[in-house]
């Protein structure tokens, strides 16, 4: 069951799922997310914190499709190297039972 947790981001208090997430783990994502809303601010003089938000999500989407687009790859290699090792072995019983 989700445990429904309370955060604060900018001073707006909002009640979020925060399923399989401890409190801390809670606590330490919307620090960042705060820090970076402040970089952007900073650095881009980005002062509409709606805006900020969602050049925020827009970061975090993309390494976490960049995250799982490598994940995808790597499983692939690591299929393609099981199937390489399963056809060597096979080869390997098939010679050991012509002599």
């Amino acid at each position: 069951m989700a445990e429904n947790v309370e955060i604060s981001i900018r001073g707006r208090k909002m009640v979020i799922s925060a399923e399989g997430l401890t409190s801390f783990e809670i606590s330490s994502i919307v620090k960042k997310i705060e820090e970076e809303m402040k970089r952007i601010e900073e650095e881009n003089d980005v002062v509409d914190t709606f805006k900020q938000l969602m050049l925020v999500s827009i970061k975090y989407a993309m390494e976490s499709y960049k995250k799982d687009k490598l994940e995808k790859t790597k499983n692939l290699a690591n299929e393609n190297k099981l199937e390489e090792v399963i056809e060597k072995m096979e080869e390997a019983l098939n010679e050991e039972k012509l002599f």
